[in-house]
């Protein structure tokens, strides 16, 4: 099954693909995941997503 990682703005999914059904899961990632719906009613799992930068300190350069 491969294996697709979705980096949103605000949550990521990560997801596997079945060959039997030939629709994509999501991964329910433990403490990770919260169970969302879509419009069709089908139930997948998302992991809000967080970056931070900082900007170095350049010694006053």
């Amino acid at each position: 099954m491969p294996l697709s990682i979705d980096f949103g703005t605000s949550n990521t999914v990560a997801a596997l693909w079945d060959a039997g059904t030939q629709d994509a899961r999501s991964l329910p990632l433990a403490d990770l995941t919260t169970a969302r719906t879509d419009p069709h009613g089908r139930e997948f799992h998302v992991v809000p997503s967080l970056m931070h930068f900082t900007v170095p300190d350049l010694g006053g350069k």
